[in-house]
């Protein structure tokens, strides 16, 4: 799918640009080491995407 062709999409992208874009990827990382899913996934391992979602659902869409 293209982001541009898909108006809820150019909606959150724009989102993260504004609210993520300015930050290094060493900014990025120390955020997401900071976060939920990050601390309870063990080393290594793939961060589940229930984990994901229900994490950006209550911190970041607050829905």
């Amino acid at each position: 799918m293209e982001v541009n062709n898909d108006e809820r999409m150019k909606i959150v992208v724009q989102a993260v640009w504004q609210t993520f874009g300015e930050m290094s990827a060493i900014q990025l990382m120390k955020q997401t080491h900071q976060e939920r899913p990050w601390k309870e996934t063990p080393q290594s391992r793939p961060i589940d995407a229930q984990l994901m979602a229900s994490y950006f659902k209550a911190e970041v869409v607050k829905a």
